[in-house]
């Protein structure tokens, strides 16, 4: 989680979105856009502008445009009817066993921007049909690589997928770790789909992250093991609020222990920030915590 004095993360949402309900006003013919697009860097809000606005194209036309795109012999072409795929027919996405079929075959193409994104946009899928050709690049010396495949198998129950999470949150690579983390962390007790992520394995790996230095990784070990509620997660939510950091993992990590010993805590976190150091985000989330665990609370008292 950042700090007031870095980048807000929802900055990057909001240019998005304006850029992909400009083009999707604009109504300009898919080719049009996609010719624009290969013009852009997909490093820029502007390029993940217009595929949110084409993944919204969804007729039969606008599929085998897509499909002439995976068939090209450009690479950047490639590249965004990959990204397309992702979520085709968004925010309904459809014809998903076919999007999958053009993704997998995707994954042995020779421009790494192809293959990059294959992976997120098989990640978007989550179909166990592409996990073992996406497990062959857990290993890949590309971290960039290596933190794709989190994302290609992170949603996925089966046992292989999960264990390779647990590898992937032990990497060398920042980044790999942390998209690791967050994705072996989500949890819910609510879904039977779950059950293979409230392991041993799978809490000790969590446990294991948590003596990180870095915040977010650290925090989001912290939030799945309160998800699940771990004997040593009040113990650590105590630690994080200790610290002067701004954060929103142990206000969440809090809400979801549900353990209502913890209001002191959270406000006199409250108590030692100003408002600028709580603004927006930040002080919705310990406002929320702190409210969650009161109604709890009370519903105790009676």
């Amino acid at each position: 989680m950042t700090d007031d004095n870095e980048d807000n993360p929802w900055d990057t949402v909001d240019k998005i979105f304006e850029f992909s309900l400009r083009y999707e006003q604009e109504g300009k013919p898919t080719p049009e856009v996609v010719e624009v697009a290969k013009s852009i860097s997909s490093d820029e809000d502007e390029y993940w502008g217009i595929i949110c606005a084409l993944r919204h194209r969804s007729t039969d036309d606008d599929f085998n445009y897509v499909k002439s795109l995976i068939q090209s012999s450009i690479d950047k072409e490639r590249e965004i009817g990959a990204d397309i795929l992702g979520i085709f027919g968004s925010p309904k996405p459809i014809r998903h066993d076919e999007c999958v079929d053009l993704l997998v075959p995707l994954l042995d193409d020779l421009s790494s921007d192809v293959v990059d994104a294959a992976l997120m946009s098989l990640g978007h899928l989550s179909d166990i049909k592409a996990m073992d050709k996406v497990l062959t690049f857990i290993n890949d010396p590309d971290p960039g690589r290596r933190q794709s495949v989190s994302h290609a198998i992170g949603s996925l129950e089966d046992q292989r997928a999960i264990n390779s999470l647990i590898i992937l949150t032990r990497d060398e690579n920042r980044d790999v770790r942390n998209w690791a983390t967050f994705h072996l962390g989500f949890y819910s007790s609510e879904h039977e789909a779950f059950k293979n992520k409230n392991t041993p394995e799978v809490q000790q790996a969590l446990l294991d992250r948590t003596t990180e230095e870095d915040e977010e990784i650290r925090g989001e070990a912290i939030l799945g093991l309160a998800s699940r509620k771990h004997p040593l997660a009040r113990e650590l939510i105590l630690k994080e609020l200790q610290t002067d950091e701004i954060m929103t993992y142990a206000f969440e990590a809090a809400e979801e222990l549900g353990d209502t010993t913890l209001i002191p805590a959270l406000e006199a976190y409250r108590a030692r920030h100003t408002p600028e150091q709580l603004s927006g985000y930040y002080v919705d989330c310990l406002g929320n915590a702190i409210k969650a665990l009161k109604e709890q609370e009370e519903i105790q008292k009676k």
